[in-house]
């Protein structure tokens, strides 16, 4: 823990500095490079209102903006309208006309904003296992369909909401408002998320989840959250989040599982508060080449109002991004992470397993752990880039006229170690240094989207993986 605490305090610190210092420059007062802006005109908008890209643009009409590098200003300009995730392309234009103070054109392509997703999941590892040892029973089948309404009011707040029936029936609304005053510097999310299930996962045995199927549900979740964000500049923000849940279980995972509670409880409810502290400098959040993410928080479940939960977490996440040549970019990210006590009910461990970032070559296992620390190193080649663009004037297609493609091929180092829970059994890759190398090729393309495959070998073994992923972060 004490580790942890430095880590957190040294870079605060640190990059509070960076970010302040960073959006100094952007609008540094050097008379001989001063532009007077007289208005600012947007083209492209249909859905989305002017108001919400004033909240991440520095240009202002009216004003007076000074600048020593003003293709790099614009440059910024751009990608923060790019970083919302509402555009395909962003142009960012100072009009100069004679005789007449300047103007600036905004030209965006805006995207397609409702998403249906349907969801078919087999209970089980595999569909074989649902084959076989399910004998195909439907009751271990989830259906539903996911629903995603993102820049509702054309303000970026976004709505998602999920249906499922079958082995997991489950609600959930999550819902981020737009900014909530006029100088977007605060708005709000909540959670909503309501499970019971006929499929659980009791124990980790040799890094290999165990599961109970039940004909009855096994599980009942009721929880949710409430946080609010405070964003001062562009740069950095303050994300301060209380949460609720409520866990239900029948007595067949009680004995199943001693630990999967503990105390012997079958219902177990309590308060939780969040503070996260976080930085991002990086060109494109979703596929970025420069810049930085830094994220330090502290969690705390268990506020005394029911006595059920005692569970502190501290974590720092620190990602930077570097252009070290033409066309080759290095990706450094970094976690820390450590909790208390080391004794928790595997219900706690089984939330903890999505702080540990996935390392490549070790997808399939099932590596726990009260304390970790992680790094993923990545050095791309920008090999190709090419896009397609069909100026439509018809209003549906125009939504996927722009395709761009960009083929990155990289070489792959990650390396880890995750303390293991005293009583866990034959899980070897805890309480050791472990790591992989490899190659791969990324593909991103239309709407962030990325397709990739790579092979990695497991160090200090030997053995080979093969793996292709598809993700939209």
């Amino acid at each position: 823990m004490r580790i942890v605490w430095g880590w957190l305090l040294g870079w605060v610190v640190c990059f509070s500095a960076h970010a302040v210092q960073l959006d100094q420059d952007l609008a540094q007062n050097d008379s001989t490079h001063c532009r007077q802006i007289e208005d600012i005109v947007f083209r492209g908008l249909r859905h989305t209102k002017e108001q919400a890209l004033f909240r991440e643009m520095i240009f202002r009409p009216n004003r007076s903006f000074c600048s020593d590098n003003w293709p790099a200003f614009l440059a910024n300009e751009q990608q923060n309208l790019y970083n919302m995730g509402l555009f395909d392309t962003v142009a960012v234009r100072i009009h100069t006309p004679e005789n007449a103070n300047e103007w600036v054109e905004v030209a965006v392509k805006e995207r397609w904003y409702i998403y249906p997703v349907p969801v078919f999941n087999l209970s089980g590892n595999s569909l074989s296992y649902w084959l076989t040892t399910l004998n195909k029973n439907p009751k271990f089948v989830t259906y539903g369909i996911n629903f995603y309404h993102l820049n509702m009011s054309g303000m970026s707040d976004n709505l998602g909401l999920s249906f499922n029936w079958g082995a997991n029936q489950q609600f959930r609304l999550d819902y981020t408002s737009p900014f909530l005053d006029t100088d977007g510097r605060f708005n709000l999310k909540v959670l909503l998320d309501l499970l019971q299930t006929r499929t659980v996962e009791y124990e980790n045995t040799s890094h290999a989840p165990l599961y109970e199927f039940g004909d009855k549900h096994l599980l009942r979740y009721a929880g949710g959250f409430l946080s609010g964000t405070y964003r001062a500049q562009l740069t950095y923000m303050h994300t301060l989040s209380i949460g609720f849940e409520q866990v239900t279980i029948q007595d067949t995972l009680m004995k199943l599982n001693p630990n999967y509670m503990l105390d012997n409880q079958s219902r177990r409810r309590a308060f939780g508060i969040n503070y996260t502290y976080g930085i991002d400098t990086r060109d494109n959040i979703r596929y970025p080449f420069k810049g930085l993410l830094l994220e330090a928080g502290i969690q705390r479940w268990g506020l005394g109002l029911f006595d059920e939960q005692n569970l502190w977490e501290a974590s720092v996440l620190w990602d930077q991004y570097y252009p070290i040549g033409k066309k080759v970019y290095l990706a450094q990210e970094s976690s820390l992470f450590s909790s208390a006590p080391a004794k928790r009910a595997y219900v706690d461990r089984m939330r903890l397993q999505t702080n540990i970032r996935t390392m490549r070559g070790y997808e399939s296992f099932l590596i726990q752990g009260p304390h970790f620390a992680f790094t993923r190193t990545t050095l791309r080649y920008q090999l190709l880039q090419f896009e397609w663009n069909n100026n439509t004037q018809n209003k549906v297609l125009s939504y996927v006229s722009y395709i761009p493609f960009q083929f990155y091929p990289y070489v792959l180092f990650d390396q880890a170690w995750v303390a293991a829970y005293s009583d866990t059994a034959n899980n070897i890759y805890n309480n050791r240094w472990i790591g992989s190398a490899g190659l791969g090729i990324d593909l991103y393309t239309f709407y962030d989207l990325v397709i990739g495959c790579y092979y990695a070998i497991q160090l200090p073994d030997t053995k080979g993986v093969f793996a292709f992923y598809l993700y939209r972060r």
